[in-house]
């Protein structure tokens, strides 16, 4: 068939790029060229006001795409960097482009990782909206349960303090003392490479949105 030929055509496109730490993979502003697939670690979406301060708008693991958003644009709107080494598939964008016009298989599966990332800058929102520094941290971290090798429940700190506290939107020694609150209240346990969820409920709990209080 034409769409699983333009598929395959796509793969056989697809080049590996392997970024160390901090690495950028792609700039904010710069012409788009292709389309990428984390196929290991983990990477950052930020973006710069115009004080020059770095804003983290996401963070994208394994098996998760970037730039879906510059196919109908030439630039990029965001940048896209390593938080620790990684490594991506990159395939260009024109041979994207002309495989979506063949391939429905491929455009519902472009389709559902647009509706994840919107969902996710959906809950990003939510979570930046709730009062409480815990709220913000324990949301996140909900969000990013997994199950590990081990049968545990867990997150893996494939993201730095640093950055996990901009993508909530708090000073960095704040996230800090929200996952000490976190530990201390049994929900999780901070080890060298993850954290294990102790209480999902309680997690959860925990990052339940707060309402602000209407002003008088």
């Amino acid at each position: 068939m034409a769409g699983d030929a333009a598929a395959g055509a796509v793969c056989e496109r697809a080049v590996a790029r392997k970024l160390q730490a901090r690495e950028v993979l792609f700039r904010e502003g710069e012409a788009a060229t292709g389309v990428y697939t984390v196929r290991s670690g983990s990477m950052k979406i930020v973006t710069v006001d115009t004080t020059g301060r770095e804003h983290v708008l996401g963070v994208f693991g394994a098996g998760e795409m970037l730039g879906l958003d510059t196919l109908d644009e030439g630039i990029h709107n965001v940048s896209a960097i390593a938080l620790r080494s990684a490594e991506v598939c990159g395939v260009p964008k024109l041979d994207m482009v002309e495989a979506l016009k063949y391939s429905p298989q491929l455009g519902r599966y472009m389709t559902r990782r647009l509706i994840g990332q919107l969902r996710e800058a959906r809950a990003l929102q939510v979570c930046l909206g709730t009062v409480r520094s815990t709220a913000k941290v324990a949301a996140w971290l909900t969000r990013h349960v997994r199950q590990c090798d081990d049968g545990q429940l867990c997150v893996p700190k494939n993201i730095t303090l640093a950055d996990l506290a901009g993508v909530v939107g708090l000073a960095q020694e704040t996230a800090c003392r929200a996952l000490g609150e976190l530990e201390r209240d049994g929900c999780i346990r901070g080890e060298t490479k993850r954290w294990v969820i102790t209480d999902r409920e309680g997690l959860s709990q925990a990052g339940k949105v707060q309402n602000r209080p209407a002003k008088r």
